[in-house]
C-alpha cells in the first residue's frame, strides 16, 4: 500500500516537472512541493498528525519511523554499515551503539517486526508498566507478559520484542 502511494506521488512529481519545465527544482526528493523544493517540515508533521488522527492509530512521532526502519533493517540482517549510511550516522559505531541488541544471532531470534504487534499492546506496555533501565546506556524497557518495549531517553521506541 505505501509503495503504491509513493509510486502515485512520484508520477505526480513527473507531471509537475513537465508543467514547470526548467523552473522545477529537481532535487530528487521523496517529499517535495509542486515546484520541487523541500517541504516545510511543519507541513509534513501536520499531515502526519492528521493521518494518525483520521486513521485512529496510536500517536507516534515522525522520528519513530526512523528508529523503526533502522530496527527492522538490522533485525533482518542488513549490513550495519549500510544502515549507518542510510541513517546519516558519522560512522557505524554510532549505529551499533544504538541498535547492537538487534543484530541477529542465535540468541536473538525473538526480535520481531513491530508491525506484527498491535499498537495498543505497545501503548499499554508503555503506559501501564514501570520504566526500567535497559541493557544499553540511555535505553529503558517497559515489559508486560506479552511484550517488551525498548525506548531511548527521549521516549522513542527503539524496538519491540514479543
Amino acid at each position: 500500500m505505501v509503495v503504491n502511494e509513493l509510486d502515485k506521488y512520484r508520477k505526480q512529481q513527473e507531471i509537475w516537472k513537465e508543467q514547470l519545465g526548467e523552473q522545477y527544482l529537481d532535487e530528487d526528493l521523496v517529499i517535495c512541493t509542486e515546484t520541487g523544493s523541500k517541504q516545510d517540515s511543519r507541513n509534513v508533521l501536520r499531515a502526519l498528525k492528521r493521518l494518525i488522527t483520521t486513521s485512529n492509530v496510536t500517536h507516534i512521532r515522525f522520528h519513530d519511523f526512523r528508529n523503526t526502519h533502522a530496527s527492522i533493517l538490522i533485525s533482518k540482517g542488513v549490513d550495519v554499515v549500510k544502515v549507518s549510511t542510510r541513517l546519516g550516522h558519522a560512522n557505524a559505531k554510532i549505529t551499533l551503539e544504538t541498535y547492537a541488541h538487534l543484530v541477529p544471532d542465535e540468541g536473538n531470534d525473538l526480535a520481531v517486526d513491530p508491525r506484527d504487534i498491535p499498537p495498543l499492546v505497545i501503548e499499554d506496555a508503555i503506559i501501564n508498566t514501570k520504566k526500567i533501565p535497559g541493557n544499553r546506556n540511555g535505553t529503558f524497557v517497559h515489559e508486560t507478559q506479552d511484550v517488551k518495549v525498548v525506548i531511548n531517553e527521549t521516549g522513542d521506541v527503539i524496538t519491540v520484542i514479543s
